[in-house]
């Protein structure tokens, strides 16, 4: 029988693709115009996407006014999913929809050189206010991102609930 014990290493080249969800996670986002909210919606879809990849790396970038990390580029789905369901419009002080932030994040995501599959769900519910986005997502283009927008919300707009100490008053329609 002859049995050995050892080990050995080697080295295994990543066939995957590297996946940066950038949410928008500004106030507007929590208008009911698709049950249960926006938000709520967009985190769903965000979680479908996550459960169909494997041998790939995934991570997360929230964006308001402004664009922080919330995931930073990882294997690891378990914890992306924990950091995902905590994501909400209290995470950024201030309000709009920084796009071009959150793109520019993006690009410092993909950190593997050779890595050739990189893309970027863009998830938002307006319009960018903040910049230049066309020639900023140009750029990552060049860089060999390639960036899917996917907007949530109906043409015809909704109000925005904030609910505050129990009471719940309508923000503005958007």
């Amino acid at each position: 029988m002859n049995p050995k014990i050892g080990t050995k290493l080697e080295t295994v080249k990543r066939e995957g693709v590297d996946v940066v969800f950038a949410l928008d996670v500004s106030t507007s986002m929590l208008a009911e115009d698709i049950a249960p909210n926006r938000l709520e919606k967009s985190k769903q879809l965000v979680r479908q996407i996550i459960n169909t990849l494997a041998g790939d790396r995934i991570g997360i970038i929230g964006y308001a006014g402004s664009a922080f990390p919330q995931v930073p580029i990882t294997t690891d789905f378990s914890s992306a999913r924990l950091f995902l369901s905590g994501m909400n419009t209290n995470m950024v002080s201030s309000q709009g929809t920084a796009m071009t932030q959150a793109i520019e994040m993006a690009e410092t995501y993909y950190n593997d050189i050779e890595q050739k599959n990189r893309v970027l769900f863009l998830i938002s519910d307006g319009e960018d206010h903040q910049g230049d986005y066309a020639s900023i997502a140009a750029q990552a283009t060049k860089k060999g991102i390639k960036i899917y927008t996917i907007g949530v919300g109906t043409t015809a707009g909704a109000r925005i609930p904030l609910k505050r100490g129990g009471c719940i008053t309508i923000l503005q329609e958007r």
